[in-house]
């Protein structure tokens, strides 16, 4: 696994973008606002079907074993849909 310092080492910190008005600023700031919260809704979604899930699998009888395997599961599933 590579450290942070490794990861940076090729990255241009300050690369040479050219200047966008404050108007152009703003509305690229509101798109990605917008981005971040349409992808907290399905976040939040997907982990509160996830809690209804694993409260059904509890009242149908699973062991504590099962229910941590299948909480992890479908948290690295959402995990990796959220990363990628």
């Amino acid at each position: 696994m590579k450290s942070f310092e490794e990861l940076m080492k090729d990255i241009d910190i300050e690369p040479d973008y050219p200047d966008i008005s404050d108007k152009e600023a703003r509305i690229r700031l509101q798109v990605f606002f917008n981005g971040l919260e349409v992808a907290e809704k399905l976040h939040r979604k997907w982990i509160n079907n996830l809690s209804f899930q694993v409260n059904k699998k509890a009242l149908e009888g699973c062991q504590g074993k099962d229910l941590i395997r299948f909480y992890n599961e479908s948290i690295g599933a959402m995990l990796d849909a959220f990363i990628f």
